[in-house]
């Protein structure tokens, strides 16, 4: 029981340095500053496009739909961000917040009385339920390798991982 509520700590704690506005790899973006619009689609084990070309400090606004028959996420990060994230979404669906099919969202905003991580409004993230839409806006900067990414547990693994090339 400690090992398993030290662990919890410990995950929570070291999400906590992530979980805010994702700084180092750009920040959130204002609509008069769209440079660029993107529109995604999430299917169950892919994302369209596969890749994305952005200018350095260019503002994208990203409209995004989940076309799959689960819940996905549309997260922006470097590849560690993403493995950190994903001991958050993990600990979602222990939490019985985050299912395949649905997000339970009564139980998300309770639980992010105690850790407002847990309400999964980061600026660089969208998580959707099946059929629902999206919109998130970026500014990039250009010192980091970013990709795109699904960090639902499994989704990550199984592919729902992209690239962005900063030009």
């Amino acid at each position: 029981m400690k090992v398993t509520l030290i662990f919890l700590l410990l995950s929570l704690f070291s999400f906590q340095a992530y979980a805010g506005s994702g700084a180092d790899v750009g920040k959130v973006g204002e609509a008069k500053d769209v440079q660029k619009v993107i529109r995604v689609k999430m299917y169950d084990n892919y994302l369209k496009p596969t890749s994305y070309k952005i200018k350095a400090g260019q503002t994208v606004k990203f409209i995004v739909e989940n076309k799959g028959q689960f819940v996905h996420e549309f997260n922006i990060g470097t590849e560690p961000q993403h493995l950190k994230h994903q001991l958050e979404m993990a600990e979602m669906t222990m939490m019985g917040i985050l299912y395949p099919e649905y997000i339970d969202k009564d139980k998300m905003m309770e639980m992010a009385k105690m850790n407002p991580s847990m309400n999964h409004s980061h600026g660089n993230s969208l998580l959707l339920e099946p059929g629902e839409k999206g919109e998130l806006i970026w500014q990039f900067s250009d010192n980091q390798e970013i990709l795109v990414a699904c960090n639902v547990p499994g989704h990550y693994e199984d592919g729902m991982v992209n690239e962005v090339t900063i030009r």
